[in-house]
């Protein structure tokens, strides 16, 4: 019986879980001295940030989306994500950040990732000039 119960009650609160979801919208230039031509090469990526630790297994980042720059190194990016509430009335709104793979300053394919100051739609998030140099 305490099983049924159980499990009478996990499906109640179950019917209570909402999603939040958010979109981003981004925009910005890559910009690289010391090899000018790697820009374009460059992919751009936005995710959201799930589980952290041995939750990332079980839970990993979402991808929202991926661009390619242009051959000046401007690029503009979207994409939307949604996070589950598990507890009623509080938001579990997605945790965004940039994700630029490239090869500014070798041939091997380096990473940088920008988590901060990411706005949700309607705004526009510029990052600006990002110097892939440093």
């Amino acid at each position: 019986m305490a099983k049924v119960l159980f499990f009478l009650c996990l499906c109640w609160w179950i019917g209570f879980i909402e999603c939040a979801q958010k979109c981003v919208e981004a925009k910005g230039k890559l910009y690289c001295r010391s090899n000018p031509l790697s820009v374009s090469n460059a992919e751009v990526r936005l995710y959201d940030k799930d589980g952290t630790g041995i939750l990332q297994a079980l839970d990993p980042d979402d991808l929202m989306g991926v661009a390619v720059p242009e051959e000046d190194g401007s690029f503009k990016i979207h994409g939307c994500a949604d996070d589950a509430d598990w507890i009623p009335s509080i938001p579990n709104v997605p945790d965004p950040y940039l994700q630029i793979r490239h090869s500014c300053k070798s041939y091997k394919d380096e990473t940088l990732v920008l988590d901060k100051g990411i706005k949700f739609f309607p705004e526009v998030t510029n990052f600006g000039v990002i110097d892939l140099d440093n």
